[in-house]
């Protein structure tokens, strides 16, 4: 290769920046099959909903919550990729749901890549703040997992497999920003210390700039029948998510519509055939779709849901039709690794302050941030020292996915997909369970909502660059390979 050549990887990620055509790593080996499987995963009315400090109730569904999955089968071996409209799954669910596809599917469980998709108008699966999972639906996952990726693997048929990305620039603004001193908040816990804020009010004069990056590309994985007709597309943004639902409303927010959008497209040139869209959440931590200088804008419910998902689902769609589909062998990897972490714990004086203020309010609704953390902090005290975060990636050719099992902070994904050694990386967070914010070391020093120490927020500051070290080390250990 001469010295002004440029490698594969190289290529693809200069072209990614721009938003080019990308789809040049099809694949349709002898052997490769894929299959879709979906199970609805809705909960009965009544269960609390995540995503809020305060509990609030599933009184009306204005979209299903599923279970999606891809199933890959590539030179005998199986894996399956699964999203779930929901936002946060707990580890207890994923390694259940791990025991029972190897069962039931003959699925390895580090094959199974499991991730929630983040809604804000979900059922609680994960405990977090004032709200508490239904023991009865929680039981239940695991087993509409198995049902979606058994219902994938019969349905397995010989494929097509391209990747690619997009840019889809307009809907990811950074969340965290530096802002004048008084506007400024005290955290929980009564110090002023915090240097930028999250979500400051918008169209302020007193926002100076946003604390760190955003990531605008849109990751597409292709898949289509032997004939040519569409199978399947998953997709990945990072972008918390959207919001604007009617209070107590079940929604898969933007990723659901997404998913229908894609779908409705692909079903005009399926001739019937059962086809599937899914779209996971990036590195998105700090990540939303508010663009903070500017005045804000009303909009009725699920308007906003709708105007990000056609756009996203407009670029995806561009992705997917602009590739090239050549025949080329494809190898299906996987690979899982644990990062062991140690746990913010409360010191005792904390504790017994905590334990004082909600004894003060005993029967009586939580209702400041001192109160509703204090109860974080008498929940956290029973927190081991210490917890093992699992980490896991999926290589399939040339393309791989990376999955973290946090709200980690867009940086992370930028780094890991310039240093990855695969062509396309795609980094999914919130994958093989939950434990909460992943900020970088840098960001932990300005303080902010996900640096605040809760069930939400708890691991220690040097967490993240050993999950970045650990993630590049297992992705180079599957690129190395046979």
């Amino acid at each position: 290769m001469g010295k002004h050549a440029l490698s594969r990887r190289d290529f693809f990620r200069l072209t990614a920046g721009a938003g080019s055509l990308l789809f040049t790593r099809a694949a349709r080996a002898d052997g490769f099959m894929a299959g879709i499987g979906r199970r609805d995963i809705t909960p009965p009315m009544g269960l609390s909903l995540a995503g809020h400090m305060n509990d609030r109730k599933a009184r009306t569904v204005h979209d299903p919550l599923y279970a999606r999955c891809i199933a890959l089968e590539a030179a005998g071996v199986r894996a399956a990729v699964v999203t779930l409209d929901l936002c946060m799954v707990s580890r207890e669910v994923v390694d259940a749901a791990r025991g029972l596809v190897e069962r039931r599917c003959g699925i390895p469980s580090a094959n199974l890549f499991l991730s929630a998709t983040h809604t804000h108008s979900g059922p609680v699966v994960t405990p977090i703040f004032q709200s508490d999972p239904d023991p009865d639906y929680v039981k239940q996952l695991p087993e509409r997992v198995a049902d979606a990726v058994e219902q994938a693997i019969q349905t397995l048929e010989p494929a097509s497999f391209a990747f690619g990305s997009g840019s889809v620039p307009d809907e990811v603004f950074n969340r965290r920003w530096f802002v004048v001193p008084e506007l400024v908040q005290a955290d929980p816990f009564g110090r002023a210390d915090d240097r930028v804020r999250m979500n400051p009010p918008q169209g302020h004069k007193g926002l100076v700039c946003p604390a760190g990056p955003t990531d605008p590309e849109l990751c597409v994985w292709g898949f289509r029948r032997a004939d040519g007709s569409p199978l399947a597309l998953f997709a990945a943004y990072a972008l918390h998510y959207v919001g604007g639902v009617e209070d107590g409303a079940i929604s898969a927010d933007y990723f659901g519509k997404f998913a229908s959008l894609v779908e409705e497209t692909f079903a005009r040139e399926s001739g019937g055939r059962p086809v599937l869209a899914m779209l996971a959440n990036g590195a998105s931590g700090d990540i939303n779709n508010i663009n903070w200088p500017a005045q804000p804008e009303k909009y009725p419910p699920y308007a906003k849901i709708d105007l990000v998902a056609r756009k996203v689902a407009d670029e995806a769609l561009r992705v997917y039709g602009s590739d090239i589909w050549n025949n080329r062998p494809l190898s299906l990897k996987s690979g899982m690794v644990e990062v062991e972490a140690a746990v913010r714990k409360p010191a005792r004086d904390e504790v017994d302050q905590a334990k004082t203020m909600l004894e003060s309010r005993r029967n009586q609704p939580l209702r400041t941030l001192p109160e509703i953390y204090a109860r974080e902090t008498f929940l956290l005290n029973d927190y081991p020292d210490r917890v093992r975060l699992p980490l896991c990636a999926l290589a399939l050719g040339d393309a791989c996915l990376a999955g973290i099992p946090c709200e980690a902070f867009c940086r992370i994904g930028l780094t890991i997909k310039r240093a990855s050694p695969f062509a396309g990386t795609v980094v999914v967070g919130l994958a093989n369970g939950y434990y909460g914010y992943l900020p970088t070391a840098e960001q932990h020093l300005l303080g902010g909502y996900e640096t605040w120490r809760a069930r939400s927020s708890f691991l220690e500051p040097d967490t993240e660059p050993r999950v970045v070290r650990a993630v590049l080390t297992l992705l180079n250990d599957l690129a190395q390979q046979a």
